[in-house]
């Protein structure tokens, strides 16, 4: 499953003219995959676009969990809170961040999101 995940991620990114979401997308799925490698090769290529482009930090987050830094997946994910990205509104029901939600510092993300729509 995981080889035709990267299949499709890979034309995905060939078709959206790789675009940094699908770059995210395909890091994680890389690193998940146990493809160190590829998946550090897209991270570091996500990292040097953030000079010239934006890059959403919910997928640099993202790539980083899929290589196990929870940590460094952390931080960047609680820069998109902090930016107010739509994207962090999928943090309570991605199941790509599922090994994070026993995580203290996970809940306090997710409270944020989940409080900052109310007035």
């Amino acid at each position: 499953k995981g080889n035709e995940a990267i299949q499709h991620l890979e034309l995905a990114s060939h078709h959206s003219g790789e675009s940094t979401i699908m770059l995210g997308l395909l890091a994680h799925a890389y690193g998940k995959s146990l493809q160190q490698a590829p998946a550090n090769a897209i991270l570091e290529r996500l990292l040097d676009l953030m000079a010239t482009a934006y890059v959403p930090p919910y997928f640099i987050g993202l790539a980083y969990l899929g290589l196990g830094e929870a940590e460094k997946a952390l931080a960047w994910i609680d820069k998109a809170v902090e930016e107010h990205s739509h994207w962090a509104l999928f943090l309570r029901t991605d199941p790509a961040f599922d090994e994070l939600r026993s995580h203290g510092k996970f809940g306090k993300l997710i409270e944020t999101v989940c409080s900052s729509g109310k007035s």
